[in-house]
Protein backbone atom coordinates (compact mmCIF):
# COMPACT_ATOMS: atom_id res chain seq x y z
CA UNK A 1 0.00 0.00 0.00
CA UNK A 2 1.43 3.53 -0.97
CA UNK A 3 0.72 6.45 0.20
CA UNK A 4 -0.95 8.75 -2.81
CA UNK A 5 1.14 11.17 -4.26
CA UNK A 6 -1.77 13.57 -4.83
CA UNK A 7 -1.36 14.05 -1.30
CA UNK A 8 0.23 17.97 0.15
CA UNK A 9 1.88 18.42 3.40
CA UNK A 10 3.78 20.24 5.02
CA UNK A 11 6.32 18.76 8.55
CA UNK A 12 7.26 20.81 10.96
CA UNK A 13 9.52 19.47 13.71
CA UNK A 14 9.22 21.06 17.17
CA UNK A 15 12.61 21.51 18.88
CA UNK A 16 12.76 22.84 22.50
CA UNK A 17 15.20 25.43 23.00
CA UNK A 18 18.35 24.98 24.77
CA UNK A 19 17.77 21.24 24.82
CA UNK A 20 20.78 19.61 25.61
CA UNK A 21 19.20 15.92 24.72
CA UNK A 22 19.65 15.07 21.10
CA UNK A 23 18.14 12.20 19.97
CA UNK A 24 19.29 9.79 16.69
CA UNK A 25 16.42 8.14 15.04
CA UNK A 26 18.04 4.86 16.52
CA UNK A 27 16.97 5.94 20.00
CA UNK A 28 13.39 5.92 19.12
CA UNK A 29 11.58 3.27 20.57
CA UNK A 30 8.01 3.87 20.10
CA UNK A 31 6.14 6.15 17.75
CA UNK A 32 2.74 7.26 18.79
CA UNK A 33 0.94 8.11 15.30
CA UNK A 34 -2.25 10.78 16.47
CA UNK A 35 -4.43 11.15 13.47
CA UNK A 36 -7.01 14.33 13.64
CA UNK A 37 -10.11 16.59 12.19
CA UNK A 38 -10.74 19.52 13.83
CA UNK A 39 -10.17 18.45 17.74
CA UNK A 40 -7.74 21.36 18.45
CA UNK A 41 -9.90 21.58 21.96
CA UNK A 42 -9.16 17.96 22.83
CA UNK A 43 -5.55 17.46 21.29
CA UNK A 44 -3.96 18.80 23.73
CA UNK A 45 -4.51 16.57 26.52
CA UNK A 46 -3.49 13.15 24.27
CA UNK A 47 -0.41 15.19 23.49
CA UNK A 48 0.41 15.57 27.49
CA UNK A 49 -0.69 12.14 28.00
CA UNK A 50 2.41 11.17 25.51
CA UNK A 51 4.67 13.54 27.33
CA UNK A 52 4.02 12.30 30.31
CA UNK A 53 5.20 8.72 29.53
CA UNK A 54 7.46 7.08 32.46
CA UNK A 55 9.91 6.56 29.39
CA UNK A 56 11.53 8.73 27.33
CA UNK A 57 12.37 7.35 23.91
CA UNK A 58 9.48 7.75 22.11
CA UNK A 59 8.39 10.03 19.15
CA UNK A 60 4.90 11.28 18.38
CA UNK A 61 3.88 12.02 14.69
CA UNK A 62 0.70 14.49 14.75
CA UNK A 63 -1.32 13.88 11.12
CA UNK A 64 -3.38 16.62 10.57
CA UNK A 65 -6.06 15.57 8.26
CA UNK A 66 -7.19 19.02 7.13
CA UNK A 67 -8.41 20.68 9.83
CA UNK A 68 -10.12 23.99 9.88
CA UNK A 69 -9.46 25.14 13.98
CA UNK A 70 -6.14 26.35 15.72
CA UNK A 71 -4.70 22.31 15.62
CA UNK A 72 -1.49 23.86 14.39
CA UNK A 73 -1.47 26.53 16.49
CA UNK A 74 -1.91 24.16 19.86
CA UNK A 75 0.85 21.22 18.51
CA UNK A 76 2.94 24.55 18.11
CA UNK A 77 2.63 26.03 21.68
CA UNK A 78 4.24 22.67 22.90
CA UNK A 79 8.32 22.72 22.46
CA UNK A 80 9.33 19.08 22.24
CA UNK A 81 11.68 17.72 19.44
CA UNK A 82 9.88 14.41 20.10
CA UNK A 83 6.72 15.86 18.46
CA UNK A 84 6.20 16.09 14.75
CA UNK A 85 3.60 17.61 12.85
CA UNK A 86 2.46 17.19 9.56
CA UNK A 87 -0.38 19.04 8.01
CA UNK A 88 -2.29 16.59 4.95
CA UNK A 89 -5.59 17.34 2.75
CA UNK A 90 -8.60 15.64 4.09
CA UNK A 91 -8.27 12.00 3.15
CA UNK A 92 -10.03 10.06 6.47
CA UNK A 93 -8.40 8.50 9.24
CA UNK A 94 -7.05 5.40 7.55
CA UNK A 95 -4.97 7.13 5.30
CA UNK A 96 -3.80 9.61 7.66
CA UNK A 97 -2.98 6.75 10.05
CA UNK A 98 -1.09 5.10 7.21
CA UNK A 99 1.00 8.30 6.30
CA UNK A 100 2.08 7.93 10.06
CA UNK A 101 3.28 4.29 9.51
CA UNK A 102 5.31 5.36 6.72
CA UNK A 103 7.07 8.09 8.47
CA UNK A 104 7.39 6.29 11.42
CA UNK A 105 11.12 5.63 12.77
CA UNK A 106 10.12 3.53 16.27
CA UNK A 107 10.68 -0.40 16.40
CA UNK A 108 7.01 -0.52 17.63
CA UNK A 109 3.93 1.35 16.62
CA UNK A 110 0.99 2.85 19.06
CA UNK A 111 -2.50 4.70 17.43
CA UNK A 112 -3.53 7.27 19.69
CA UNK A 113 -6.98 8.98 18.48
CA UNK A 114 -6.77 12.63 19.09
CA UNK A 115 -9.56 12.62 22.09
CA UNK A 116 -7.83 10.22 24.23
CA UNK A 117 -4.89 9.42 26.66
CA UNK A 118 -2.36 6.76 27.27
CA UNK A 119 -2.38 5.98 31.07
CA UNK A 120 1.12 6.89 32.44
CA UNK A 121 3.10 3.86 32.47
CA UNK A 122 1.24 2.68 29.31
CA UNK A 123 4.36 2.60 26.92
CA UNK A 124 6.85 0.72 29.68
CA UNK A 125 4.06 -1.85 30.54
CA UNK A 126 4.02 -2.50 26.70
CA UNK A 127 7.67 -2.58 26.10
CA UNK A 128 8.17 -4.97 29.22
CA UNK A 129 5.65 -7.44 27.82
CA UNK A 130 6.90 -7.22 23.79
CA UNK A 131 10.49 -7.75 25.99
CA UNK A 132 8.85 -11.12 27.88
CA UNK A 133 7.07 -12.00 24.33
CA UNK A 134 9.70 -10.80 21.80
CA UNK A 135 7.98 -13.94 19.32
CA UNK A 136 4.79 -11.79 19.35
CA UNK A 137 4.43 -9.18 16.96
CA UNK A 138 1.31 -7.46 18.86
CA UNK A 139 0.91 -6.74 22.60
CA UNK A 140 -2.98 -6.65 23.62
CA UNK A 141 -3.83 -4.19 26.86
CA UNK A 142 -7.04 -2.80 28.38
CA UNK A 143 -8.68 0.58 28.19
CA UNK A 144 -11.12 2.53 30.60
CA UNK A 145 -14.03 4.68 29.21
CA UNK A 146 -14.37 7.93 31.08
CA UNK A 147 -16.53 11.20 30.54
CA UNK A 148 -15.16 14.98 30.11
CA UNK A 149 -14.27 15.31 33.81
CA UNK A 150 -12.10 12.62 33.88
CA UNK A 151 -14.12 10.22 35.79
CA UNK A 152 -13.88 6.22 34.73
CA UNK A 153 -17.36 4.73 33.71
CA UNK A 154 -15.90 1.23 32.69
CA UNK A 155 -13.15 -0.66 32.70
CA UNK A 156 -13.61 -2.45 29.38
CA UNK A 157 -13.09 -6.09 28.01
CA UNK A 158 -10.71 -7.49 25.87
CA UNK A 159 -9.96 -11.09 26.36
CA UNK A 160 -7.73 -14.14 23.76
CA UNK A 161 -9.57 -16.81 22.48
CA UNK A 162 -8.64 -20.21 21.11
CA UNK A 163 -10.42 -19.68 17.92
CA UNK A 164 -8.61 -18.21 15.41
CA UNK A 165 -11.40 -15.85 14.17
CA UNK A 166 -10.71 -14.11 17.24
CA UNK A 167 -11.88 -10.68 16.55
CA UNK A 168 -15.46 -12.18 16.62
CA UNK A 169 -14.81 -11.51 20.47
CA UNK A 170 -14.76 -7.72 19.68
CA UNK A 171 -17.62 -5.43 19.35
CA UNK A 172 -17.61 -1.71 18.91
CA UNK A 173 -17.78 -1.06 22.41
CA UNK A 174 -14.87 -2.27 23.69
CA UNK A 175 -12.38 -2.62 20.90
CA UNK A 176 -9.82 0.55 21.09
CA UNK A 177 -6.77 0.86 18.77
CA UNK A 178 -4.82 2.43 21.66
CA UNK A 179 -4.55 -0.88 23.11
CA UNK A 180 -1.98 -2.03 20.90
CA UNK A 181 1.84 -2.05 20.64
CA UNK A 182 2.89 -3.11 17.06
CA UNK A 183 6.05 -3.95 15.85
CA UNK A 184 7.12 -1.96 13.12
CA UNK A 185 8.29 -4.29 11.08
CA UNK A 186 9.56 -2.09 7.73
CA UNK A 187 9.66 -4.97 5.34
CA UNK A 188 6.44 -5.89 6.18
CA UNK A 189 4.51 -3.19 7.27
CA UNK A 190 0.66 -3.34 8.73
CA UNK A 191 -1.82 -0.66 7.13
CA UNK A 192 -5.13 0.78 7.41
CA UNK A 193 -7.51 -0.11 4.91
CA UNK A 194 -8.19 3.58 3.01
CA UNK A 195 -11.41 2.36 1.30
CA UNK A 196 -13.35 1.92 4.81
CA UNK A 197 -15.15 5.04 6.50
CA UNK A 198 -16.31 3.06 9.61
CA UNK A 199 -15.07 -0.72 10.85
CA UNK A 200 -11.49 0.40 10.22
CA UNK A 201 -10.31 -1.14 13.53
CA UNK A 202 -12.25 -4.25 13.54
CA UNK A 203 -10.61 -4.46 10.30
CA UNK A 204 -7.70 -3.98 11.89
CA UNK A 205 -7.81 -6.61 14.46
CA UNK A 206 -9.58 -8.85 11.44
CA UNK A 207 -6.17 -8.91 9.47
CA UNK A 208 -3.82 -8.81 12.07
CA UNK A 209 -4.51 -10.10 15.20
CA UNK A 210 -4.55 -13.30 16.44
CA UNK A 211 -3.75 -15.65 18.88
CA UNK A 212 -0.26 -17.34 17.20
CA UNK A 213 0.33 -13.80 16.73
CA UNK A 214 -0.54 -11.38 19.64
CA UNK A 215 0.01 -11.62 23.22
CA UNK A 216 -2.99 -10.19 25.58
CA UNK A 217 -2.67 -8.88 29.18
CA UNK A 218 -5.13 -7.39 31.81
CA UNK A 219 -2.97 -3.85 32.06
CA UNK A 220 -5.31 -0.84 31.40
CA UNK A 221 -3.30 1.22 28.71
CA UNK A 222 -5.41 3.76 27.38
CA UNK A 223 -8.30 5.91 28.22
CA UNK A 224 -11.09 6.65 26.44
CA UNK A 225 -13.01 9.93 26.32
CA UNK A 226 -16.45 10.15 25.53
CA UNK A 227 -18.17 13.12 24.77
CA UNK A 228 -20.73 14.92 22.61
CA UNK A 229 -18.53 14.28 19.69
CA UNK A 230 -18.41 10.72 19.62
CA UNK A 231 -21.52 8.84 21.19
CA UNK A 232 -23.58 6.84 19.22
CA UNK A 233 -27.02 8.53 19.81
CA UNK A 234 -25.40 12.01 18.00
CA UNK A 235 -24.56 8.96 14.64
CA UNK A 236 -26.25 8.80 11.68
CA UNK A 237 -27.62 4.96 11.64
CA UNK A 238 -28.75 4.72 8.32
CA UNK A 239 -24.98 5.56 7.68
CA UNK A 240 -23.71 2.71 10.33
CA UNK A 241 -26.26 0.27 9.05
CA UNK A 242 -24.47 1.11 5.06
CA UNK A 243 -21.20 0.75 6.18
CA UNK A 244 -21.82 -2.69 8.32
CA UNK A 245 -23.30 -4.04 5.24
CA UNK A 246 -20.57 -2.65 2.68
CA UNK A 247 -18.07 -4.18 5.72
CA UNK A 248 -19.81 -7.72 5.85
CA UNK A 249 -19.47 -7.82 1.86
CA UNK A 250 -15.92 -6.84 1.94
CA UNK A 251 -15.15 -9.89 4.47
CA UNK A 252 -17.24 -12.41 2.07
CA UNK A 253 -20.80 -12.29 2.74
CA UNK A 254 -22.50 -15.14 4.03
CA UNK A 255 -20.07 -16.89 1.73
CA UNK A 256 -17.28 -16.35 3.46
CA UNK A 257 -17.68 -14.17 6.36
CA UNK A 258 -18.07 -14.64 10.14
CA UNK A 259 -21.52 -14.56 10.52
CA UNK A 260 -21.55 -15.21 14.27
CA UNK A 261 -19.13 -12.52 14.58
CA UNK A 262 -21.03 -10.42 12.56
CA UNK A 263 -24.02 -11.21 14.35
CA UNK A 264 -22.52 -9.95 17.45
CA UNK A 265 -21.77 -6.60 15.77
CA UNK A 266 -25.64 -5.86 15.17
CA UNK A 267 -26.49 -6.96 18.34
CA UNK A 268 -24.29 -4.57 19.65
CA UNK A 269 -25.66 -1.88 17.99
CA UNK A 270 -29.16 -2.78 18.05
CA UNK A 271 -29.23 -2.40 21.66
CA UNK A 272 -27.47 0.27 21.51
CA UNK A 273 -30.20 1.67 19.50
CA UNK A 274 -32.89 0.02 21.46
CA UNK A 275 -31.89 3.17 24.19
CA UNK A 276 -31.86 6.12 21.89
CA UNK A 277 -35.02 8.71 21.24
CA UNK A 278 -35.91 8.51 17.95
CA UNK A 279 -33.61 5.86 16.32
CA UNK A 280 -35.50 2.80 17.86
CA UNK A 281 -36.63 1.34 15.05
CA UNK A 282 -33.45 0.51 13.96
CA UNK A 283 -32.83 -1.48 17.21
CA UNK A 284 -35.25 -3.91 15.60
CA UNK A 285 -33.69 -4.18 11.88
CA UNK A 286 -30.41 -4.75 13.67
CA UNK A 287 -31.63 -7.21 16.20
CA UNK A 288 -33.36 -9.47 13.44
CA UNK A 289 -30.07 -9.51 11.23
CA UNK A 290 -28.16 -10.58 14.57
CA UNK A 291 -30.98 -13.33 14.41
CA UNK A 292 -30.28 -14.14 11.02
CA UNK A 293 -26.94 -14.48 10.89
CA UNK A 294 -27.00 -16.28 14.13
CA UNK A 295 -30.18 -18.25 14.90
CA UNK A 296 -29.31 -19.11 18.47
CA UNK A 297 -29.36 -16.28 19.68
CA UNK A 298 -33.02 -16.47 19.64
CA UNK A 299 -32.92 -18.95 21.98
CA UNK A 300 -30.65 -17.49 24.54
CA UNK A 301 -31.97 -16.05 27.72
CA UNK A 302 -30.87 -12.29 27.62
CA UNK A 303 -32.58 -12.15 24.12
CA UNK A 304 -35.81 -13.46 25.31
CA UNK A 305 -35.47 -10.47 27.54
CA UNK A 306 -35.14 -8.09 25.03
CA UNK A 307 -37.29 -9.49 22.51
CA UNK A 308 -39.72 -8.99 25.73
CA UNK A 309 -38.88 -5.55 26.20
CA UNK A 310 -39.21 -4.40 22.10
CA UNK A 311 -42.71 -6.31 22.07
CA UNK A 312 -43.46 -4.22 25.86
CA UNK A 313 -42.44 -0.93 24.08
CA UNK A 314 -43.69 -1.42 20.35
CA UNK A 315 -47.29 -3.40 21.07
CA UNK A 316 -48.94 -2.38 24.70
CA UNK A 317 -47.13 0.70 25.45
CA UNK A 318 -47.57 2.14 21.72
CA UNK A 319 -51.71 0.70 22.04
CA UNK A 320 -51.41 2.81 25.62
CA UNK A 321 -52.61 0.04 27.03
CA UNK A 322 -50.52 1.02 30.39
CA UNK A 323 -51.81 4.74 30.26
CA UNK A 324 -54.84 3.57 32.42
CA UNK A 325 -54.52 5.64 35.78
CA UNK A 326 -54.94 1.70 37.06
CA UNK A 327 -51.80 0.65 36.15
CA UNK A 328 -49.71 3.45 36.54
CA UNK A 329 -47.24 1.53 39.20
CA UNK A 330 -47.22 -1.32 36.30
CA UNK A 331 -46.15 0.55 33.82
CA UNK A 332 -43.18 1.83 35.68
CA UNK A 333 -42.35 -1.38 37.02
CA UNK A 334 -42.23 -3.05 33.81
CA UNK A 335 -40.01 0.19 32.53
CA UNK A 336 -37.66 -0.61 35.45
CA UNK A 337 -38.17 -4.43 34.99
CA UNK A 338 -37.45 -4.56 31.57
CA UNK A 339 -35.14 -1.27 31.01
CA UNK A 340 -37.44 0.38 28.67
CA UNK A 341 -35.41 3.42 29.20
CA UNK A 342 -32.47 1.28 27.75
CA UNK A 343 -29.46 0.18 29.06
CA UNK A 344 -27.35 2.57 31.49
CA UNK A 345 -24.99 2.68 33.94
CA UNK A 346 -28.43 3.77 35.92
CA UNK A 347 -30.94 1.75 35.98
CA UNK A 348 -33.63 5.09 35.54
CA UNK A 349 -32.35 4.84 31.95
CA UNK A 350 -29.47 7.34 29.95
CA UNK A 351 -30.75 10.33 31.19
CA UNK A 352 -29.87 9.10 34.64
CA UNK A 353 -26.38 8.72 34.09
CA UNK A 354 -23.53 10.84 35.43
CA UNK A 355 -22.53 12.04 32.26
CA UNK A 356 -26.13 13.56 31.49
CA UNK A 357 -26.00 14.61 34.69
CA UNK A 358 -22.98 16.76 35.35
CA UNK A 359 -24.92 20.31 34.44
CA UNK A 360 -27.42 19.53 36.65
CA UNK A 361 -25.37 18.38 39.38
CA UNK A 362 -23.50 21.85 39.49
CA UNK A 363 -27.39 23.84 39.25
CA UNK A 364 -28.06 21.92 42.25
CA UNK A 365 -25.16 22.59 44.24
CA UNK A 366 -24.97 26.21 43.28
CA UNK A 367 -29.21 26.47 44.43
CA UNK A 368 -27.95 25.10 47.63
CA UNK A 369 -25.93 27.71 48.82
CA UNK A 370 -27.72 30.34 46.95
CA UNK A 371 -30.98 29.60 48.49
CA UNK A 372 -29.75 28.34 51.37
CA UNK A 373 -31.92 25.15 51.25
CA UNK A 374 -31.27 22.75 54.31
CA UNK A 375 -34.31 19.97 52.95
CA UNK A 376 -34.56 18.45 49.60
CA UNK A 377 -37.63 15.95 48.07
CA UNK A 378 -36.09 14.11 44.87
CA UNK A 379 -39.80 12.93 43.25
CA UNK A 380 -39.09 10.60 41.43
CA UNK A 381 -35.87 9.62 43.37
CA UNK A 382 -35.29 7.11 40.79
CA UNK A 383 -31.53 4.81 41.28
CA UNK A 384 -29.58 7.82 43.56
CA UNK A 385 -26.98 7.15 41.57
CA UNK A 386 -26.35 10.68 40.20
CA UNK A 387 -28.02 12.63 43.20
CA UNK A 388 -26.05 10.88 45.20
CA UNK A 389 -22.72 12.42 44.25
CA UNK A 390 -23.88 15.95 45.82
CA UNK A 391 -26.07 14.33 48.92
CA UNK A 392 -22.91 15.05 51.52
CA UNK A 393 -24.01 18.92 50.32
CA UNK A 394 -27.91 18.06 51.69
CA UNK A 395 -29.05 18.22 55.48
CA UNK A 396 -32.17 16.84 55.13
CA UNK A 397 -32.84 14.38 52.02
CA UNK A 398 -35.95 12.39 51.23
CA UNK A 399 -36.42 10.30 48.29
CA UNK A 400 -39.93 9.08 46.83
CA UNK A 401 -40.68 6.90 43.53
CA UNK A 402 -43.48 4.50 42.65
CA UNK A 403 -41.26 1.56 42.20
CA UNK A 404 -41.22 -0.20 45.66
CA UNK A 405 -37.91 -2.58 43.94
CA UNK A 406 -35.89 0.81 43.49
CA UNK A 407 -37.14 2.45 47.10
CA UNK A 408 -36.31 -1.12 48.61
CA UNK A 409 -32.56 -1.06 46.24
CA UNK A 410 -31.84 2.50 47.59
CA UNK A 411 -32.79 2.02 51.17
CA UNK A 412 -30.25 -1.11 51.05
CA UNK A 413 -27.50 0.75 49.38
CA UNK A 414 -28.12 3.96 50.91
CA UNK A 415 -28.62 3.62 54.91
CA UNK A 416 -27.93 6.80 55.83
CA UNK A 417 -31.08 8.28 54.01
CA UNK A 418 -34.61 8.66 53.31
CA UNK A 419 -36.41 6.61 51.08
CA UNK A 420 -40.62 6.31 50.33
CA UNK A 421 -43.08 4.26 48.45
CA UNK A 422 -45.29 7.00 46.97
CA UNK A 423 -47.46 7.22 43.75
CA UNK A 424 -46.70 11.31 43.47
CA UNK A 425 -49.75 11.86 41.28
CA UNK A 426 -52.48 10.27 44.62
CA UNK A 427 -50.07 10.80 47.47
CA UNK A 428 -48.43 14.06 48.60
CA UNK A 429 -44.44 14.59 49.90
CA UNK A 430 -43.68 16.18 52.72
CA UNK A 431 -42.53 19.94 53.72
CA UNK A 432 -39.14 20.75 51.84
CA UNK A 433 -37.08 23.62 50.86
CA UNK A 434 -36.84 22.60 47.31
CA UNK A 435 -38.76 19.65 45.34
CA UNK A 436 -36.62 18.42 42.65
CA UNK A 437 -38.56 16.31 39.92
CA UNK A 438 -36.85 15.42 37.08
CA UNK A 439 -37.68 13.19 33.85
CA UNK A 440 -41.20 12.80 35.13
CA UNK A 441 -44.15 14.52 33.83
CA UNK A 442 -43.03 13.75 30.30
CA UNK A 443 -44.13 10.05 31.13
CA UNK A 444 -47.59 11.05 32.53
CA UNK A 445 -50.55 12.31 30.50
CA UNK A 446 -51.78 15.61 30.91
CA UNK A 447 -54.19 14.98 33.64
CA UNK A 448 -51.88 13.19 35.68
CA UNK A 449 -49.03 15.88 35.23
CA UNK A 450 -51.81 18.44 36.60
CA UNK A 451 -52.89 16.23 39.59
CA UNK A 452 -49.05 16.02 40.25
CA UNK A 453 -48.36 19.84 40.47
CA UNK A 454 -50.92 20.33 42.27
CA UNK A 455 -50.05 17.67 45.27
CA UNK A 456 -46.38 19.48 45.43
CA UNK A 457 -48.47 22.85 46.10
CA UNK A 458 -50.30 21.15 48.81
CA UNK A 459 -47.20 20.08 50.57
CA UNK A 460 -46.37 23.77 51.67
CA UNK A 461 -43.30 23.28 50.13
CA UNK A 462 -40.99 26.43 48.82
CA UNK A 463 -39.29 26.14 45.57
CA UNK A 464 -40.10 23.72 42.94
CA UNK A 465 -37.14 22.25 40.56
CA UNK A 466 -38.64 20.48 37.46
CA UNK A 467 -38.31 19.10 33.47
CA UNK A 468 -39.46 21.54 30.93
CA UNK A 469 -38.78 22.10 27.72
CA UNK A 470 -39.44 26.45 26.83
CA UNK A 471 -39.37 25.92 23.15
CA UNK A 472 -42.06 23.66 23.13
CA UNK A 473 -45.19 25.22 21.48
CA UNK A 474 -48.13 23.00 22.28
CA UNK A 475 -48.04 20.87 25.02
CA UNK A 476 -49.76 17.41 23.17
CA UNK A 477 -51.15 14.46 25.76
CA UNK A 478 -49.18 11.53 26.51
CA UNK A 479 -51.60 9.84 23.92
CA UNK A 480 -49.35 6.30 22.45
CA UNK A 481 -46.09 5.97 23.91
CA UNK A 482 -44.78 6.92 26.96
CA UNK A 483 -43.20 10.15 26.58
CA UNK A 484 -42.74 13.86 24.90
CA UNK A 485 -42.04 17.13 26.07
CA UNK A 486 -43.79 19.52 28.33
CA UNK A 487 -43.40 23.36 28.43
CA UNK A 488 -44.40 23.77 31.74
CA UNK A 489 -45.24 27.50 31.11
CA UNK A 490 -47.37 26.76 28.45
CA UNK A 491 -51.47 25.48 28.61
CA UNK A 492 -52.53 23.28 30.53
CA UNK A 493 -49.94 23.70 32.82
CA UNK A 494 -49.51 27.43 32.73
CA UNK A 495 -46.98 27.70 35.50
CA UNK A 496 -45.82 31.47 34.00
CA UNK A 497 -42.11 32.68 33.62
CA UNK A 498 -39.95 30.36 36.41
CA UNK A 499 -37.80 32.31 38.68
CA UNK A 500 -34.59 30.75 36.31
CA UNK A 501 -34.68 28.27 33.29
CA UNK A 502 -30.89 26.13 33.73
CA UNK A 503 -30.48 24.18 30.35
CA UNK A 504 -29.39 20.57 31.25
CA UNK A 505 -27.09 20.59 28.16
CA UNK A 506 -28.40 17.38 27.39
CA UNK A 507 -27.11 14.75 24.43
CA UNK A 508 -29.75 12.43 24.81
CA UNK A 509 -31.20 13.68 21.48
CA UNK A 510 -29.85 16.90 19.57
CA UNK A 511 -33.78 18.10 18.50
CA UNK A 512 -34.48 18.24 22.43
CA UNK A 513 -31.37 20.18 22.94
CA UNK A 514 -33.70 22.89 24.98
CA UNK A 515 -33.96 20.44 27.60
CA UNK A 516 -34.57 22.41 30.99
CA UNK A 517 -35.05 22.51 34.74
CA UNK A 518 -37.01 25.37 36.05
CA UNK A 519 -37.57 27.37 39.27
CA UNK A 520 -40.69 27.89 40.40
CA UNK A 521 -41.64 29.52 44.28
CA UNK A 522 -44.66 26.99 44.71
CA UNK A 523 -46.19 29.57 47.33
CA UNK A 524 -46.84 31.77 44.65
CA UNK A 525 -48.37 29.35 41.58
CA UNK A 526 -52.14 30.05 40.91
Amino acid sequence: MTISSRWSFHYYTLKMENSDTIRSESNVLVSVIIPTYNRAHLLHNSIKSVQRQSISKWELLIIDDGSSDNTKTVVESINDSRIKYFYVDRSGRSKARNFGIQNADGLYLVFLDSDDELQYDALDIQLKNAKTFHHKEIIVGKSSLINVNGSVIDDGKLQSNSDSSLYRNFTPGVLFLSNLLVKNNKTNRVFFDESLERFEDLDFYRRYISNENSYFHDACISKILTHSGNILQNQDPRVIEKELLTYFARCGGFGGADKRGFSDIYQYYGLAFLSLKGVKRYSTRFLIKATILNPLKAFKIDNHRILLAIFLKKILLRLNFLNIPKLRRLKFWLIYRFKLFGKSESISGPGSSLGETEVTRQTITTLITQLALESIADAPCGDFLWMSRISEKISNYHGYDIVQPIVERNRKNYPNFKFSHMDLVNEVVGRFDLIICRDLLVHLTNDEALRVITNFRKSSSRYLLITTFPTVQRNVDLGQGIWRPLNLSMYPFNLGKPLDLFLEDSSESPQYADKSLGLWDLQELD
